[in-house]
């Protein structure tokens, strides 16, 4: 409890006869306030790659007692930077005041960056509480990033495939294609296949119209049957 008191101060002298003496006074007790620590509790913020990832840093930090949360340091920011609304505020050791921590806060990743399952980013948060006489207090936690790794689109070059008449015309379903290195080709589709058939190059019909080949049939080649002197 802050605030002040008085106690009333009864003191008895006694002499060696027995008689005594009583006086009286006063005592006054000045409980001031002192800044508390925060309570600042471990974050952790899950994002996806290539995007921002929103970090709402004062979930975490419970302030007592009147006090006012002064500034929030993040060290060892890194792979990424901090954002402020929008605005680039860094890596390394970054410094967010009182009105920062009101606006958005985002972690924005490294292009192609992503951590790996069970393994984040993991930045030391310092949350700084100050009282109105200037005093000071210091609380530690972690904030912790996960950046969920997510396939960029495929690149892709129109290519013309050229055969005959009434014969086969085999063809590599990924010339064209590249990904990048971290992502694989998951599935292909055709549209509007007509006047003709796609198989597989073991033989397997895969028809027209509308023909989707996945990871498996990616790795084989395929052909186009025309039909009868569809030229």
């Amino acid at each position: 409890t802050n605030g002040f008191q008085t106690w009333t101060r009864r003191v008895v002298a006694q002499a060696p006869n027995g008689h005594q003496a009583v006086a009286v006074d006063s005592v006054s007790m000045d409980v001031r306030n002192f800044v508390d620590a925060a309570h600042v509790a471990n974050l952790t913020f899950t994002g996806d790659e290539d995007t921002l990832v929103n970090m709402n840093l004062t979930a975490g930090i419970e302030v007592k007692d009147g006090d006012q949360l002064s500034i929030v340091y993040l060290r060892d920011v890194r792979n990424g930077v901090i954002t402020v609304d929008g605005q680039d505020r860094g890596r390394g050791n970054v410094s967010l005041s009182a009105q920062d921590l009101r606006g958005d806060v985002s972690f924005v990743p490294d292009p192609d960056f992503h951590t790996e399952p069970g393994q984040p980013l993991r930045f030391r948060e310092e949350v700084v509480v100050s009282d109105a006489r200037g005093n000071t207090r210091v609380t530690r936690a972690f904030a912790n990033i996960n950046v969920l790794s997510a396939a960029d689109a495929a690149h892709l070059t129109r290519v013309v495939h050229v055969g005959f008449e009434d014969q086969q015309i085999p063809f590599n379903v990924t010339d064209g294609v590249s990904v990048d290195a971290a992502d694989t080709i998951f599935s292909i589709t055709y549209s509007n296949v007509a006047d003709g058939d796609l198989y597989l190059n073991n033989g397997t019909l895969l028809g027209r119209g509308t023909v989707t080949l996945r990871e498996a049939d990616i790795e084989q080649s395929v052909y186009f049957q025309p039909d009868h002197n569809v030229f």
